[in-house]
């Protein structure tokens, strides 16, 4: 029976151990994405306010750079639009958070059984139900992450196309 308790021990230890390092990273992960996605939002509605409020100006007698701080304006615009369509920022930090929460639960429920009498028998079951569980949670973020990630590149792919020259105009 001796035997048993330290490799139950060993298997709870390195599941703690697995659980907090995720919950650590995804934290990270999901603040990184959170500011990446109220950055590119704020930044594509302030650019599209400038050039809304530059076109509107009357034309300058001393020169043309209104037209030319549109024509920046907007390209930075369209480079933050296709910057957010391709690495979906909004839609990450919500998978990060969500998955974050569920690693959170899943390390309460463990800190209980730890923290509350269980007998020997019942520890390898219970041990293997929470690893299960983990495992479970870190294969459906991934599959998720695999979406967003596949599902954002088609997007992009679709909203700015590549010229390759034989579809350029003039080039029937």
């Amino acid at each position: 029976m001796d035997e048993q308790l330290p490799s139950q021990n060993d298997s709870l230890h390195y599941l703690e151990d697995e659980i907090l390092a995720r919950i650590k990273n995804f934290n990270q992960s999901a603040k990184w994405y959170r500011r990446r996605y109220y950055a590119t939002t704020m930044s594509a509605i302030l650019l599209s306010g400038a050039i809304t409020v530059i076109a509107g100006w009357r034309p300058n007698p001393h020169g043309n750079w209104p037209s030319n701080l549109i024509l920046a304006l907007g390209a930075a615009s369209t480079v933050i639009a296709a910057w957010g369509a391709f690495f979906s920022p909004r839609e990450t930090w919500l998978l990060y958070a969500q998955t974050l929460n569920k690693l959170k639960s899943l390390r309460a429920q463990i800190e209980y059984t730890v923290r509350s009498p269980v007998s020997i028998p019942d520890a390898k079951p219970r041990i293997d139900t929470f690893f299960a569980r983990y495992q479970a949670i870190v294969d459906e973020h991934n599959k998720q992450w695999l979406d967003i990630r596949s599902s954002s590149t088609r997007n992009a792919r679709q909203e700015f196309p590549k010229h390759d020259g034989a579809t350029s105009p003039g080039r029937g």
